[in-house]
């Protein structure tokens, strides 16, 4: 399934961005930065949950406790910039992974498998900081052009 533009993610709510991603779909930039500038809700992190990431996948990505995830998806909080970012970095790796990897439960297995070419760490260790998203991504583009990453 090619990533397709969807216009719909500009004008529906935030919410919906991060499961748009997950479906591969790919909403502009310009749609990314402002929810995520306005504030992504906490129903994105059971979207992130809901794909089969664990909770402390979550939060180790995004960058808090398992107890903080849990006290901001009970409350109506929205999450802040940096949050939202590293929510939409793992939704959008989630979905590369399942796109190249074939299938979400491949992808699953390959973001927490430790990896030779990552310097013996899991693509979801890394994808806490812009650096390791780089390196994972670079994995993924070799994976998708035939190599093994």
């Amino acid at each position: 399934m090619a990533y397709s533009e969807v216009s719909s993610v500009k004008r529906g709510p935030a919410r919906s961005l991060v499961r748009e991603l997950l479906r591969q779909a790919k909403p502009s930039d310009d749609a990314i930065i402002g929810a995520v500038h306005r504030g992504l809700p906490p129903s994105v992190l059971d979207e992130l949950l809901d794909a089969g990431l664990s909770e402390e996948e979550v939060a180790g990505v995004i960058g808090f406790s398992v107890r903080t995830l849990h006290r901001k998806r009970g409350r109506s909080a929205r999450l802040d910039v940096a949050e939202g970012d590293r929510a939409v970095r793992l939704a959008r790796t989630l979905a590369e992974a399942d796109l190249y990897i074939g299938g979400r439960g491949r992808a699953l297995r390959w973001l927490r498998t430790k990896n030779w070419a990552l310097g013996d760490r899991t693509p979801l260790e890394l994808l806490a900081t812009e650096p390791g998203l780089e390196i994972v991504r670079q994995a993924l583009a070799t994976i998708a052009y035939g190599g093994v990453a």
